[in-house]
Parts: structure tokens; sequence; C-alpha cells
């Protein structure tokens, strides 16, 4: 293909980043060099596919499942609150591409309502009334309101701590670059 830069005689291979498969370099080697190329790209792009797209999937589950199950008579709300968990997940998700300084203020308050209603999940759930009343509740219910209350948390914090360790490991490279370089006065 062209180089949308329209420079002559320039292809996106000849570009350094992604080569083209039908560069014939790239279309002789193995399969599984192929392969081994292309996986941290591909990986990359799930990643942030997940990063974008996951918040707004879960939030909309959610509000589904409370809908679903609002038929009940469990002793706790559990539907009710796996449906306003997933509201503010999407509400919280929409405010990071809220240009407004403001939205920042609105993105930790949600959040803190969002730990808050965790926890009341995981008190609803595990409470003896509901414990007793498991078919009342319905049984799907019940044990998606455990996985819910208890995996969020779970992610969250394993999410946090990858961040947590690419942020100390660029601080890592930038660090080996400041002391390796030469300064010259």
């Amino acid at each position: 293909g062209a180089n949308p830069s329209g420079a002559p005689g320039t292809t996106w291979s000849s570009q350094p980043g992604i080569p083209l498969m039908s560069d014939p370099g790239v279309s002789q080697q193995p399969m599984g060099q192929r392969v081994i190329k292309a996986l941290p790209l591909a990986l990359s792009s799930c990643s942030k596919f997940c990063y974008v797209g996951f918040p707004f999937i879960f939030g909309w589950m959610l509000v589904f499942a409370g809908w679903e199950y609002r038929d009940n008579v469990c002793p706790r709300n559990l539907d009710g609150i796996l449906m306003w968990f997933g509201f503010l997940v999407l509400v919280f998700s929409g405010l990071a591409y809220v240009t407004d300084p403001n939205a920042v203020v609105g993105r930790i308050a949600i959040l803190v309502i969002l730990v808050v209603l965790d926890v009341v999940g995981v008190l609803w759930t595990s409470d003896p009334a509901v414990e007793r009343n498991k078919g009342a509740c319905g049984l799907s219910l019940v044990w998606f309101s455990y996985f819910v209350w208890i995996a969020v948390p779970i992610c969250s914090l394993g999410y946090l701590g990858f961040l947590l360790a690419t942020h100390v490991r660029k601080l890592q490279r930038k660090d080996d670059h400041l002391q390796n370089e030469v300064i010259v006065f």
C-alpha cells in the first residue's frame, strides 16, 4: 500500500512499524516466527480493546442482569444493587472521556460510591436472610452476586497493581537512561 504521506516510492513496509504480509521478507518466514512478531501487536490491541470496551460491556451486563432478576421476593435488593452498580460503572467509564476538569471530581465521587456499593453487595449477598431464602431470591441471582462482589475488588486491585508495576518499570527505564547518559556542560 502507498504511504499516506504521498511520498513516491514509499510503502507502509518501508516505514518503521508494522510490516506487510505481502512483503517477500515477511511472507517467506516460517509461521512460528511471524506469530512471534505479531503476538505483541495482537496483545497490545486486545488490551486496548479491553481497556476501552470492557467497562461499558460490564456495566451493561450488570444493568441487564439487575433488570432481568427484578421479579423476586428476596429479603435484600440484590437485583437493584446490581443494576445501580452497573449504571454507575457506565457513568464512571463515560466520564473518562469528558475533557472538563470537573469530571475528575465526579469520577472520584462515583468511585467512592462504587466501593461502598461493593461492600454493601457483599454484606447483602452473605446475609443470613438471603442464605435462608436462596430459592425466593433465585439461585442464579445469589451466585452471580457472589461472583460480582468478590471479583470486582480482586480484579480492580490486580489492575491497580499492573498500573503500578508498569509505572515503576517506566521510571526504572528513565533512571537507567539518565544514569548511562553522559552530560557535557
